[in-house]
């Protein structure tokens, strides 16, 4: 037993090395659950066995960014930021978030357990559905045990934090205001085109209005074996051009051993969130792109986001087309787009003048993973402009 002991604390340290100070799990949100989440499975089965030995852990400041991503990460109701392979349409283990949350002392993860707790009931018509999870007894064993803590917890508000930046993953989460869902919500990540499940995403981002998508985050179609092999970025759904990002001259994002990004910095002073990197390395070299840096700006006071993309290709004359993925039929208008959001107020993206714009329907009906998250098709708004070696533009994003 012993051996045993040792063994799995060894294991756990090997595991912790892998993240970040600030805990950020760069497989998505649908993955925390087997990340994070699993290690204080385990750490709470050492402290079962030891009588209590292993508490001080959870009060390592480390565990407790482990422990609060999801919470980084959620925006609004049910829904989380689906980067990489993580899937728009997923469940978190409540009674887990809310148990990690009592053992760090954060009551910001112990609301939202009892948030998704009481959604979650509502969403299964008053009787939660629960099904044995037959990977991770102990974790059912404690689900059973916690429903009468949960009931007792009361009602129970989603935290909705207001703005959050977590530097190693280099992601952003912001909203209009702490506590609400209504306005805009901004998601946008910088990090690695190299990690676990792995999508080429650099400088991608999400946007929703009022807690409802307006762009978004393909996640991940259903697993094949093609999947994890070395076709893996033959696939669509897991390439640059099917997130939303620039490319040039017909080139997309590509995977690279070294760290891509450069100059990533993060500011907010009276409201106005900035952040911005450059994201030319994720690029390969026959794309003819040296520098590209990609700003977005969350201006409060006038309730608005902007995007500025400016930089410097090889040759003398180029294209650059700007991806914008959503799961609504966009409206091609004098000055951009606009977006009808369902459940919330509609968005009016301004594209520059004079770049062209066409509108693409995204099929997913022969993926029953995405067809799940996003019914019988995407759309993606194709910005293009044809350019020398310098090139800017901006777009903003407005609700109306």
């Amino acid at each position: 037993r012993d051996a045993a002991v040792s063994f799995a604390c060894l294991q756990l340290d090997q595991f912790i090395k892998l993240y970040g100070e600030d805990g950020g799990c760069d497989e998505g949100p649908s993955y925390w659950g087997h990340a994070a989440a699993s290690l204080f499975d385990c750490l709470c089965i050492l402290s079962d066995l030891t009588n209590g030995a292993f508490d001080k852990l959870f009060h390592e400041p480390l565990v407790r960014n482990l422990g609060e991503y999801i919470c980084h990460a959620h925006i609004g109701g049910a829904k989380f930021a689906n980067y990489e392979d993580a899937h728009f349409h997923f469940r978190v283990s409540y009674d887990l978030v809310y148990r990690f949350g009592q053992k760090i002392q954060s009551r910001m993860m112990e609301q939202l357990g009892v948030a998704l707790y009481r959604l979650y009931i509502r969403e299964d018509g008053g009787t939660l559905k629960t099904t044995p999870n037959t990977h991770a007894h102990y974790r059912y064993m404690r689900q059973l045990c916690s429903f009468a803590e949960l009931d007792a917890a009361g009602e129970g508000a989603f935290p909705l934090e207001e703005s959050a930046f977590l530097p190693q993953l280099e992601m952003i989460a912001e909203r209009q205001a702490g506590g609400s869902t209504q306005g805009l919500y901004l998601s946008a990540k910088a990090g690695r085109n190299n990690i676990s499940h792995n999508h080429n995403d650099i400088g991608s981002f999400m946007l929703f209005s009022d807690g409802c998508p307006a762009l978004v985050d393909i996640g991940s179609g259903q697993y094949t074996s093609k999947t994890f092999s070395d076709r893996r970025y033959e696939i669509f759904w897991t390439t640059g051009a099917y997130h939303n990002l620039p490319v040039f001259n017909g080139v997309d994002q590509k995977v690279c051993t070294e760290k891509e990004t450069r100059g990533v910095s993060y500011e907010k002073h009276e409201g106005v969130t900035v952040f911005s990197a450059d994201i030319a390395h994720c690029y390969p070299v026959s794309a003819g792109v040296t520098d590209w840096r990609r700003t977005f700006t969350f201006d409060r006071p006038r309730a608005c986001v902007r995007l500025e993309d400016k930089g410097v290709l090889a040759g003398e004359h180029n294209t650059v087309q700007w991806m914008f993925l959503s799961p609504l039929c966009p409206e091609v208008t004098a000055d951009g787009v606009l977006l009808r959001v369902e459940g919330g107020r509609d968005v009016r993206m301004t594209v520059p003048a004079g770049l062209a714009i066409d509108v693409q329907e995204v099929s997913t009906e022969n993926d029953p993973a995405l067809e799940e998250g996003w019914g019988k098709c995407l759309y993606r708004t194709v910005v293009s402009a044809e350019t020398g070696t310098e090139a800017q533009a901006e777009f903003v994003f407005e609700q109306v």
